[in-house]
């Protein structure tokens, strides 16, 4: 039988691919964005990270910050207007962020492990 949380980081890791490879057919840019924060949350979760949301949204706005200035969505500050124009910078913000997160991830798990062997 199959770990559920190994299957649901699978499932996520999966559906982010797909995002990042085809934006357009999972909404608006907005929803983009938002599809990709919540599932980078909940990969916090299954991670065993504490106060993921509010810690996730701060590095979150502070990442996009350093991309573009504003109080906004990343696709506001970018001026996407539809599905068609999330492509480029945006997908490459968004998938350095998710990456970024991943790695932060892998290593909360390194360090749970030492700490209960």
């Amino acid at each position: 039988m199959i770990n559920t949380t190994d299957a649901a980081l699978f499932l996520i890791e999966d559906r982010l691919a797909a995002i990042f490879a085809t934006p357009n057919v999972w909404g608006t840019p907005e929803a983009v964005e938002l599809q990709v924060l919540l599932l980078v949350e909940i990969r916090h979760v299954l991670t065993g990270e504490r106060n993921a949301s509010e810690a996730m949204q701060r590095r979150f706005t502070r990442y996009i910050g350093t991309v573009a200035p504003g109080n906004t969505s990343l696709a506001s500050r970018l001026g996407l207007k539809d599905r068609a124009d999330a492509q480029g910078r945006f997908v490459e913000t968004l998938r350095s962020f998710a990456e970024a997160e991943a790695n932060r991830d892998a290593q909360s798990v390194l360090e749970t492990s030492r700490e209960h062997p």
